[in-house]
């Protein structure tokens, strides 16, 4: 992902989410700028159009995190896919391209999503991601009443 490709991304999210690219656009650049080496945001274009993007980030909980804080790794975060393109196998292949470039940082990687998310979770587990808990923290991540889940994968060793 360049810079320009930002607010095409924010107006992916927004659609997705609170309506408001602005706010997603703010959210997408803090995050760039404050996650580690490595980390990465990739899009997917058909043709000269984005039409979805995903993030990959390194997570390492802080000293005073919960106890039932998510382990430090590498995260599968944000996968978004315009409306009117999704069940193509967008989706699917931003998380595969997401997972070669954990697999040249580390073993392991790391989702976690809403209970209720059947699609992502089909995905992943499709993909060979095994659930681990539904009792954890993640400093950025809110869940509904259902809660949520986190999965991991062994990529290697």
């Amino acid at each position: 992902m360049v810079p320009a490709d930002l607010e095409a991304a924010a107006r992916i999210v927004a659609a997705c989410t609170d309506g408001n690219v602005q706010h997603q656009l703010e959210l997408l650049e803090r995050r760039l700028e404050g996650d580690a080496p490595g980390s990465a945001l990739l899009v997917a274009e058909l043709g000269s159009k984005i039409v979805g993007f995903g993030r990959v980030a390194y997570f390492e909980p802080a000293a005073d995190a919960p106890a039932n804080a998510a382990p430090a790794g590498w995260y599968l975060l944000g996968v978004n896919v315009e409306p009117s393109y999704r069940r193509r196998g967008i989706g699917r292949a931003l998380t595969v391209a997401r997972l070669k470039i954990i697999e040249s940082q580390a073993p392991v990687a790391w989702f976690f999503t809403e209970a209720t998310n059947q699609a992502s979770i089909r995905l992943h587990t499709d993909l060979g991601f095994r659930e681990n808990t539904s009792d954890f923290w993640f400093p950025t991540a809110t869940f509904g009443r259902a809660g949520g889940i986190l999965f991991s994968i062994r990529l290697r060793g």
